[in-house]
């Protein structure tokens, strides 16, 4: 039967609307991130270092990074500064500094704010088919406007790489669990192998992405989707090691980097005075990060499990959203000296989901609980909620983050502990 005239223009311009909101969320949040980066008025010694490094990759190539890795073995106390063992990152913003011909550590910040714009793009791209283009929109505004993300999308950090990276693995990740895929699945094996080169926490996320995708397509008895997923991980895990070694003086060195990284570094001074701390100081950090998101997602999360109850099965992306959530939200209170809310980054894009899983449950419960004519109200009451979360979010930032020049996100500056 072929619906009426009066509904197929309905759609047509509900669809049009909401793609328009979808591109300005973007450009605003993209405009918005550029021009904060211009604010930053003072750079750690860490995103010195690491935009040091980036200018020799820029100007001796391989070689550079090869003396600078056997400087660092050579010294008595080889990790008092940034470690080459992040090759990918470096490359990559070398690489940026040559397609645009940017140049400094201004040049990484501009670098992290189009990186982070295009998270957003991808949460919202993610959400789009798999939740509704409602719940997308939601997703992104409270992305756009979170005090943390906001905080890392303006300075010269790994973080806004390693999160649009992780939302590439997903989205390979679902794509290769909904078609059965092998090019997809060899993409998401070639992407969670490479993330190997960029930081500890992406490769983390990343093996947690792969292991999920790997369950699904077991449950659904994919044996050779999942055995090609396996082999490109594999093969490209691999690919980055003896790119590391080639770099780092050999394949041995990769491991004496990777274990230095993860435990020197959290016995450094700084890490013992500024990120140390309870996991009671862990949850405040999250809290005071984003309270609106932080709330929202956690309602997200009893919302997903008061359906699985009724017999409702939650979507896949609000499932995986769960678990990276956990994880990163979970980790920083197992290891030493790590409570910063840079390491929590890749739970903040999911937590954007479970928050917008919960803006929509609270809807429904609000249209059921008043009459037909009164209902009418709920989207209006979202509209309202969603425009004080933004404002909040932005002012929160602006006081919090960029008034206080704070240039870390950890426990002793968030918590302003001993300052």
């Amino acid at each position: 039967m072929t619906p009426p005239d009066d509904d197929v223009e309905h759609h047509r311009r509900r669809g049009w609307l909401q793609r328009s909101l979808f591109a300005a969320l973007l450009i605003a949040a993209a405009c918005m991130r550029v021009d904060d980066t211009r604010t930053v008025t003072l750079f750690s010694n860490d995103e010195a270092n690491y935009a040091r490094l980036t200018d020799i990759v820029l100007t001796q190539g391989s070689a550079g990074l090869q003396a600078e890795a056997a400087r660092f073995r050579a010294q008595p106390s080889p990790f008092d500064g940034p470690s080459p063992m992040r090759a990918g990152y470096l490359y990559a913003m070398a690489g940026l500094m040559r397609v645009t011909g940017w140049q400094g550590i201004r040049a990484i910040a501009l670098g992290s704010a189009l990186l982070d714009a295009v998270s957003l793009g991808l949460v919202g791209v993610l959400a789009w088919t798999r939740m509704g283009p409602g719940r997308a929109l939601a997703a992104m505004l409270l992305y756009s406007v979170s005090p943390p993300v906001l905080a890392m999308a303006r300075r010269a950090w790994q973080e806004p790489l390693v999160v649009c990276l992780g939302l590439l693995v997903m989205l390979t990740g679902l794509k290769c669990v909904e078609t059965r895929g092998r090019g997809w699945a060899v993409t998401m094996g070639a992407l969670a192998g490479f993330t190997f080169t960029i930081k500890e926490t992406a490769f983390i996320e990343a093996c947690l992405l792969v292991v999920l995708a790997g369950v699904a397509l077991a449950r659904q008895r994919e044996w050779t989707t999942l055995s090609w997923l396996g082999a490109s991980f594999l093969v490209a895990l691999g690919a980055a090691w003896l790119w590391l070694g080639q770099l780092l003086g050999g394949v041995a060195q990769v491991m004496y980097f990777l274990t230095a990284n993860v435990r020197i570094a959290a016995q450094t001074p700084y890490a013992v005075k500024y990120q140390s701390g309870t996991a009671m100081d862990w949850l405040t950090m999250v809290w005071r990060g984003d309270p609106f998101l932080t709330l929202l997602a956690g309602l997200g999360v009893v919302a997903a499990t008061a359906a699985w109850r009724l017999g409702r099965q939650p979507g896949r992306l609000v499932v995986w959203s769960i678990a990276i959530a956990a994880m990163f939200l979970v980790l920083p209170v197992l290891s030493a000296n790590r409570l910063n809310l840079r390491f929590a980054g890749p739970a903040l894009a999911a937590m954007c989901w479970l928050g917008a899983e919960a803006l929509f449950a609270g809807d429904r419960l609000l249209r059921r609980s008043l009459t037909p004519r009164g209902a009418t109200i709920a989207p209006l009451s979202m509209a309202i909620y969603l425009g004080v979360i933004a404002v909040a979010g932005v002012a929160q930032f602006r006081t919090t983050f960029e008034a206080r020049a704070m240039v870390d996100l950890s426990s002793g500056l968030v918590l302003a502990r001993d300052p």
